[in-house]
């Protein structure tokens, strides 16, 4: 099923004004073929990335970003283990259908920090999405959807930052 993207007005959802935006773009409407590798250089974040027509955003509660690259040794060298989590808070039946099409999707991932975007996953090691219903039962609890991206990378992402 093809994915929409979220048309959401953040303070009327629950965020802050100037909530922040992750944008994704699921592998399976990326042009592989159309990917150029040299973009992971030093000076790419100037250009689009080849082969992404659509890049779709979601707005998140601004502070409750995080991304980590952990590195892991295997048998094979190293690899890192890559995780993008933040907060939509948002729950309407549009948005928890966005989120089932998105479920197990593997996406790359773009985030801009201090107005310089930074990409995150390649065509050869996505990431792939899951996400969280909190409820918001108890008192101190946000009534919100924790969404998360992970998977493996041979190398850490360029630009890589640990809070977003």
């Amino acid at each position: 099923m093809p994915l929409t993207g979220f048309d959401i007005d953040p303070c009327a959802a629950g965020a802050a004004a100037g909530a922040g935006t992750i944008e994704y773009a699921p592998l399976d409407e990326v042009d592989v073929s159309a990917w150029n590798d040299a973009i992971l250089s030093a000076t790419w974040n100037q250009q689009a990335p080849a082969g992404v027509a659509t890049w779709y955003a979601m707005p998140y509660v601004q502070g409750t970003g995080s991304w980590t690259e952990d590195q892991q040794d295997g048998e094979q060298g190293p690899h890192f283990r890559v995780s993008v989590v933040a907060v939509l808070a948002a729950d309407t039946p549009a948005v928890r259908g966005e989120l089932d099409r998105m479920k197990g999707r593997p996406c790359l991932l773009r985030i801009t920090r201090s107005g310089v975007p930074l990409l995150v996953g390649t065509p050869e090691t996505p990431l792939r999405f899951n996400s969280r219903f909190d409820s918001g039962a108890d008192g101190a609890d946000t009534r919100a959807h924790r969404v998360t991206w992970s998977g493996n990378q041979l190398r850490k992402s360029p630009g890589y930052v640990p809070v977003f």
